[in-house]
Formats: C-alpha cells, sequence, structure tokens
C-alpha cells in the first residue's frame, strides 16, 4: 500500500516530524520504506511517501485510513486497484494539523 502525503512544512526536520506523527496514527502497518522530500511544485510543502505492509487485511486498513478524515476524499478504482485522494479544508484533518494532500494507494496484488 503507498500512502503520499504532502505537509506543509518549513524545513526537512520538520518533515521528518510529521512522517513520526503520522506513522503513530496509522499504528495498524509496518512502513517498509519513507521518503521526506520537498515537492518540487510547492516549495512550501515536504512530501513525504510511505510504503505500509498492513498488519491484517489491506482493505481494512485502506478503510480505517479513509475513516481518519470527516471529509475530503475523492475514490476511484481501476479494476481490482483502489485508490483514493484526500483534500485539505478548513476543519478537516488527515493523520496530522500540517497535511494539506493525501493520496492512497491500494493494489489488489498487495491482498
Amino acid at each position: 500500500m503507498l500512502l503520499r502525503l504532502m505537509a506543509e512544512v518549513g524545513s526537512a526536520a520538520e518533515g521528518e516530524e510529521e512522517l513520526r506523527r503520522a506513522v503513530a496514527v496509522i499504528a495498524l502497518a509496518t512502513v517498509e520504506r519513507a521518503l521526506v522530500e520537498q515537492y518540487w511544485k510547492i516549495p512550501a510543502y515536504w512530501e513525504i511517501t510511505l510504503h505500509l505492509r498492513p498488519a491484517g487485511s489491506p482493505v481494512d486498513l485502506f478503510e480505517r485510513l479513509l475513516g481518519l478524515a470527516a471529509a475530503g476524499w475523492t475514490l476511484g478504482d481501476a479494476g481490482d486497484d483502489r485508490w483514493a485522494v484526500w483534500n485539505w479544508s478548513p476543519g478537516v484533518e488527515f493523520l496530522t494539523p500540517r497535511i494539506r494532500w493525501a493520496e492512497l494507494q491500494l493494489r489488489a496484488s498487495s491482498d
């Protein structure tokens, strides 16, 4: 499972802190790889990319992550694959207060 986050922070160190906060909330998955880098399109955003291995069902984790934000999700699928994109709006939070955008991908081959 792939989770991409855009955090509005001022430095790599702050991006790393957002990574730690997000991972603490996710809890039901092992982070196989993580990367924090400045987002080339919007310099005020740092991209956090997480490759997750769910502790249980990938579909259950996908649904749990969707449930962490009250609104803002656009859902889709491509055959057996599922994806979701989240956009921040005032009063709605996903994982941490500084996340402004997220993309979640669940590939059928990871079930």
